[in-house]
């Protein structure tokens, strides 16, 4: 009796310490989340937040402008603003932000529809109307590729 006892204790305390080694790294993941989130908020603190509406106006009137579509909940967001955050200043042009946090906004739906954006994060250049370039791989956008789209607008709006 004593030697089952023995070996009910020795199970349920590896039980124990298995659940916790595998519990641990979800709630380290939670609290790195919640810092990232933090970190994200300052980063587009960068960018200048705009809404479908204004991004129609700078449309309409022809505006040169960079967009950032991206939210604070995804992954390769945060990935994507890493490669950004890596980027010399000096080379940033301005950039507007759309948050797309909200999934069910049907303007943020109808703007992703028209320039055919299906994922986030998303940069563009636009001009005259029209998305010039964008930069494809998203969250696996390298930083030397970053800097050569970032040279790209600042040369073209140089030109202007």
């Amino acid at each position: 009796m004593k030697k089952i006892i023995g070996i009910g204790i020795a199970v349920l305390t590896l039980s124990l310490v298995l659940a916790y080694v595998l519990i641990r790294p979800f709630a380290a993941t939670r609290d790195q989340s919640a810092l990232d989130h933090e970190w994200y908020a300052e980063v587009v603190t960068d960018f200048q937040e705009v809404n479908v509406g204004e991004i129609t106006t700078f449309l309409a009137d022809d505006e040169e402008f960079v967009l950032y579509a991206g939210r604070s909940s995804c992954l390769y967001c945060h990935q994507f603003l890493k490669t950004y955050s890596a980027s010399p200043k000096s080379l940033r042009p301005k950039i507007y932000f759309l948050d797309t946090e909200d999934r069910e906004d049907k303007d943020i739906q109808a703007f992703r529809q028209q320039f055919t954006i299906k994922t986030v994060p998303y940069m563009a250049y636009f001009s005259d109307g029209q998305e010039i370039d964008r930069l494809e791989k998203g969250s696996k956008t390298s930083l030397e590729e970053m800097k050569t789209f970032f040279r790209m607008v600042r040369s073209a709006l140089a030109e202007k």
